[in-house]
């Protein structure tokens, strides 16, 4: 958590949430961050109207230009992903705010990292081969942003079937996708290219973010991009957002299920000890403050690790709490 915060602390962009301050206790820490009242980008997305290819280059515009500020300073965030894109207004489209920095890290002097962490579907190859990595992860992860925000899917996506996502994690450190033409048909060779550009499995040939702000298709000029539709791709993007909500939310049911069931067996094994034990050997064994059922406070205290680290099996999703205030138990 204090590396959190020393990274927020360098971080005052106006793309980016903003840290404002942090009281730490003895055994609390509270960290106040910016209230961010527009909910996710990508639900903002979907509800509009109308949807071209220069409001998805505008967006895109907004992340390298935030990356920018962040890769100067050599922060390095690692889970560039839609559940971190959020919006501060609830009606200035252009008020995005990247978020959650608990899996960045300061890389300088061209350091490398050697622990693979992120999201499955926007993690770079390089981080999958274990070869170490640097700020090119995150230009990986605008790519998978970009892709979606102009074909309405994800670039590198599995279906349930791929069991601890060996399929997924192989199509990643191969680079491969497609541009399927029923999708990409109107969209323009340019906006392909930055594409393909920031998808390059080698980090040595990826764009970088100074590449990218320069790239043709980021400076176009808006009124060309704004003739180019994409609402049939908003309907594909809509699609997309509900399947994952869908996916978020049966993973969390399977998860609350699964930690009460640990739960019961816990209870239950307990209770087995405290019927075949004398009193006086059942004081030896359970704390001052435990329960009749003998379960301790301490028993049922869940540590909560971050959903982003990388596992076997798909992780559940979940955007920041950046409302007001977040705590840790020490």
């Amino acid at each position: 958590m204090m590396e959190e915060v020393h990274i927020m602390r360098q971080l005052q962009h106006p793309n980016i949430v903003k840290f404002i301050d942090m009281f730490d206790e003895q055994d609390k820490m509270y960290v106040i961050m910016e209230y961010l009242a527009g909910g996710a980008l990508f639900d903002r997305v979907v509800s509009k109207d109308h949807y071209s290819e220069k409001d998805a280059r505008d967006l895109v515009y907004i992340f390298l230009s935030s990356l920018k500020f962040m890769h100067e300073r050599d922060i390095v965030h690692r889970d560039i992903k839609p559940e971190n894109l959020l919006m501060s207004s609830t009606s200035d489209d252009a008020d995005v705010k990247i978020a959650d920095f608990g899996l960045s890290i300061h890389l300088p002097n061209g350091e490398l990292c050697f622990h693979p962490c992120g999201t499955p579907n926007y993690i770079a190859p390089e981080m999958l081969t274990k070869k170490g990595y640097s700020k090119p992860v995150d230009m990986w992860a605008v790519g998978c942003i970009a892709f979606i925000l102009l074909g309405g899917y994800c670039p590198f996506d599995t279906g349930p079937e791929d069991r601890g996502n060996k399929k997924l994690y192989s199509l990643i450190k191969e680079g491969r996708f497609s541009f399927d033409p029923s999708f990409w048909g109107g969209v323009s060779e340019e906006a392909k290219n930055l594409i393909s550009g920031l998808l390059r499995v080698d980090p040595r040939k990826r764009l970088t973010v100074e590449q990218a702000l320069q790239h043709p298709w980021v400076v176009r000029a808006g009124s060309e991009l704004a003739a180019r539709n994409l609402q049939e791709n908003l309907k594909n993007f809509k699609a997309f957002l509900g399947k994952r909500k869908f996916k978020a939310a049966v993973t969390s049911v399977m998860a609350t299920n699964k930690f009460k069931s640990l739960l019961s067996v816990r209870k239950s094994s307990q209770d087995d000890i405290s019927q075949e034990i004398s009193p006086s050997e059942k004081a030896d064994i359970l704390p001052d403050d435990a329960d009749e059922g003998g379960t301790s406070p301490a028993d049922v205290d869940v540590e909560v690790t971050r959903d982003s680290e990388l596992e076997p099996a798909p992780a559940l999703s979940t955007t920041s709490d950046v409302e007001s205030a977040a705590t840790r138990s020490g």
